[in-house]
């Protein structure tokens, strides 16, 4: 099961998109980026549902490696 919080931005995020989509106030110009993040933001609610996870299973959110950050020169 996806967690309720991404869960609700993803429906909200896909939600608005497509109010955009249909409204006839949008210019024409902008509905092919509309298009493009609306079948990004589907792909990922479809993916997530499937999972039952908006990350991987095998993804630790708290490792940290040793190389991470910046280097000064």
């Amino acid at each position: 099961m996806m967690d309720g919080s991404h869960e609700d931005t993803l429906r909200e995020i896909v939600g608005r998109l497509r109010e955009a989509l249909h409204d006839p106030s949008t210019p024409a110009s902008a509905l092919p980026s509309i298009s493009n993040k609306l079948a990004e933001f589907d792909e990922r609610m479809r993916m997530a549902e499937k999972s039952g996870s908006l990350f991987d299973a095998d993804d630790d959110m708290t490792e940290v490696t040793e190389d991470v950050g910046a280097s000064i020169v």
